[in-house]
């Protein structure tokens, strides 16, 4: 067999070659891609989140610096806060940098307004326990400039710098891990977070676990060919041509434009496995016709006709159920399914391309697949025994299957659809534990997001509109699982608080038409925190904000249903309460991702039922073949 294989298959090698030379030959555009569209596609509610903190600091990037310090209100720690604040100005292209020791709030100086820093350089024991219960207190550093437990100082740095690519991201994180590392020693843990962090790490560890993958994986394939082919020679042949099958998801990919991400990397073990099938199949089926007494090219036509219906129909099937996720509504998902069905299909015609060139067309439909010989005596005396034993205890196998179906049904109903994007990232990273940092101590990081709408001119400044906006405000707070509410009627109570010398229980807004009016003045006056982002430009809307940790899909809609019957409930008259982006886009979300799913999956049933009737000319092989496959799915 070994000594007419390099002949049978001269033909085909070269036929493999020129289609590696054309596969591979895209992959110098393809790269990894780790990015934020890429980590967010199937996580809404955190992709809203992020689409919405970048328009509020648009062409700029922001990192987030949290540096837990054992004595955060004390004489030390506004020195820590100074100087590790100062030096992250050092950094290049830093705009601005947002802490306690360099972000100020505003005091009343006479009638007017002053404006101080949250932290004093310098204090009493007795004026830092009144500091640090204010800060906490605050609007504008609780949860912002300060975590709920009044131990993290967080720095919000802004930078102007354009990032083209991983290389950029990675210069730009060394660049804070060396302005951070001489505080690390003062402070408990000290944690960055930022996108373009995110990206670095994602793109790490995707390449080192394909690397790791692709050493295991070929290891693995190799043991089990030499078990089964028992030839040094047919081993490396497959190998050769199972790495050339690789090649295809590269072509296709930077044929179509697209990038290597957690989506469409799983194109590469994919592609592999089914090319590897095909060929394990079409290689027993000819050495069994060769040890048979075949000449080469009869051999080679027994083998390809023994193989190619079947094979066919596998293609066929599998690029149906990819093909299916194109109901799906994350655009990456229905990429991952086109560029699916395309390796199948192509590795489908690796796989039969040169061997039914080398045997010729006409010469295997003409091989009958008797041609091929029964397996051994003994193989095929145990396949008998088991399909005996089968035969006999259908009833009770039918039944155990049918508990099988039953106990699937169960974990099925419970199917997860909304995976957050922190949790592509593995345990114990420095991005994930800052994300679950951001999550626990600072808020969490889930932002609805509405507008508040009078259509006049200074319409929010109304009193009415003002003590619509607080209720509503004190309302959302009060729900159980958010962890905070901003609405511009703040600003009002915090200027009361300010006027009545931050007295405790003065947060409220004024009753006084004259100092409600007095603070209109100030106000408008004075260019407060993203006023231009918060407010409309002629003071006729604002944004209504709720903040969340994160928490499964059901209950975080239900909180934002529960808020927005409450805000339209209570309106007062001419005026609108309106999401962002459509409450369309927030409640239905999830509940599309279910529907499009089990869609796909009826979808599929039926275009392989259809198949498999026409194939086999009778419906009950398909609903027979579907039925065994439900417990497995």
């Amino acid at each position: 067999m070994l000594r007419r294989l390099p002949r049978l298959f001269a033909f085909h090698a070269v036929l493999l070659v020129l289609a590696g030379a054309f596969l591979l030959s895209g992959r110098g555009d393809v790269e990894v891609d780790a990015s934020t569209r890429v980590l967010m596609a199937g996580d809404a509610r955190n992709r809203e989140t992020y689409e919405q903190v970048s328009s509020l600091v648009p062409e700029q990037t922001l990192v987030l610096v949290a540096a837990r310090l054992p004595g955060l209100f004390s004489n030390d720690g506004a020195a820590c806060v100074r100087d590790l604040g100062n030096r992250l100005w050092s950094i290049p292209d830093v705009t601005e940098v947002k802490s306690l020791f360099h972000s100020t709030r505003p005091v009343r100086k006479g009638f007017g307004l002053d404006f101080q820093t949250f932290m004093p350089e310098r204090a009493t024991a007795r004026e830092w326990k009144q500091i640090r219960e204010r800060v906490l207190r605050h609007p504008m550093s609780r949860n912002v400039l300060v975590s709920d437990d009044g131990r993290h100082a967080v720095f919000l740095v802004f930078l102007e710098r354009t990032l083209a690519g991983v290389a950029d991201g990675r210069v730009l994180r060394d660049q804070f891990y060396d302005a951070v590392a001489p505080y690390r020693s003062l402070s408990e843990d000290i944690t960055l977070i930022s996108f373009p962090f995110v990206e670095v790490e994602m793109h790490d560890d995707l390449a080192r676990d394909v690397r790791r993958f692709a050493w295991m994986v070929g290891l693995l394939i190799a043991a089990i060919l030499a078990v089964t082919f028992r030839s040094v020679w047919l081993i490396v042949l497959l190998l050769i041509q199972s790495a050339l099958g690789l090649g295809l998801p590269s072509m296709l990919l930077s044929g179509a434009g697209s990038s290597i991400n957690l989506y469409t990397g799983l194109l590469y073990p994919l592609t592999g496995g089914v090319h590897l099938t095909f060929l394990t199949h079409l290689y027993v089926a000819l050495r069994r016709s060769l040890h048979g007494g075949l000449n080469e090219r009869d051999a080679c036509a027994a083998a390809v006709a023994h193989t190619l219906r079947p094979s066919f129909f596998a293609t066929l099937t599998t690029c149906l159920g990819f093909l299916s996720l194109l109901f799906c509504d994350v655009g990456l998902v229905r990429e991952l399914g086109i560029g699916g069905a395309g390796c199948v299909l192509g590795a489908f015609l690796l796989t039969y391309l040169g061997p039914v060139v080398v045997a010729g067309p006409s010469r295997i439909f003409r091989s009958p697949r008797a041609a091929i010989p029964p397996e051994e005596s003994v193989v095929h005396a145990r396949h008998t025994a088991l399909a005996g034993f089968i035969v006999r205890h259908r009833r009770l196998l039918l039944a155990g299957y049918a508990l099988l179906l039953l106990l699937a049904v169960v974990p099925a109903l419970r199917i997860r659809t909304d995976i957050r994007a922190m949790e592509f990232l593995r345990k114990g990273s420095e991005s994930r534990k800052a994300l679950e940092l951001l999550n626990r101590d600072l808020g969490g990081f889930n932002l609805f997001q509405a507008t508040i709408d009078t259509k006049t001119s200074d319409g929010i400044q109304d009193v009415r509109v003002l003590r619509y906006m607080d209720e509503l405000r004190a309302y959302a707070a009060k729900v159980p699982g958010v962890a905070d509410a901003y609405a511009y009627s703040q600003v009002f109570t915090m200027m009361n608080n300010i006027w009545e010398g931050e007295a405790p229980g003065t947060e409220v807004l004024p009753e006084n038409p004259l100092t409600l009016f007095t603070f209109k003045k100030l106000v408008n006056s004075q260019r407060m925190l993203f006023q231009d982002q918060f407010v409309g430009g002629k003071r006729e809307s604002a944004l209504f904000l709720v903040r969340t940790r994160d928490m499964p899909a059901r209950d975080y809609l239900a909180i934002i249903e529960n808020i927005t019957a409450h805000a339209r409930q209570h309106l007062p008259k001419g005026v609108t309460f309106e999401p962002v982006e459509g409450i369309h886009s927030l409640l239905e979300g999830d509940r599309r991702m279910v529907n499009s799913q089990s869609g796909s999956l009826l979808t599929t049933f039926a275009a392989i039922l259809a198949c498999l009737t026409l194939a086999w000319r009778s419906p009950r092989p398909g609903l027979l073949s579907i039925a065994s496959n439900l417990a497995p799915v």
